[in-house]
């Protein structure tokens, strides 16, 4: 069952890596957007040759087709990710959880600001409160199969 935590460690590791990601696909949509915009006609060059790193129209559609998927994509698995950090949030005696996750995972705060700001009595406690947290995050995020984990 300790998959499941380490699966969950991964992700929100990669949270803020997928929020950057989610720019960068967008400022590559917009260059591929501009690129295949209509240019306004000065002169035609004869002399070009095929091949010069111009892409084509199609190319252009192509891979704006793929950054659009990796875009949803994306967004699902932030959304995904969110909606499993608030379910956490909203349990009895949890609310710091999620806070407690992203100062940890995604911020990556040393321990003692961590216990600083939540309140905590000491590293034992931070580190116990982590691992009840990451647990229930896992549950949220992957359901059913992480549900041993609640057992434990």
């Amino acid at each position: 069952m300790t998959d499941y935590l380490r699966k969950a460690e991964i992700v929100l590791k990669n949270y803020s890596l997928l929020r950057e990601s989610l720019r960068h696909i967008n400022h590559r949509i917009s260059k591929l957007t501009m690129m295949g915009a209509p240019k306004t006609l000065t002169a035609l060059d004869v002399s070009a040759v095929s091949g010069t790193g111009r892409m084509t129209t199609e190319a252009i559609l192509a891979e704006m087709a793929d950054k659009q998927a990796e875009k949803v994509a994306t967004m699902q698995t932030i959304h995904d990710i969110e909606q499993a950090l608030a379910a956490v949030a909203e349990r009895k005696e949890c609310e710091d959880y999620r806070k407690l996750l992203i100062m940890w995972y995604v911020d990556e705060l040393g321990k003692e600001q961590i216990i600083s700001i939540l309140g905590y009595s000491s590293r034992q406690s931070i580190y116990s409160h982590r691992h009840k947290a990451l647990r229930k995050f896992a549950v949220a995020y992957f359901g059913a199969k992480a549900m041993e984990l609640e057992k434990q």
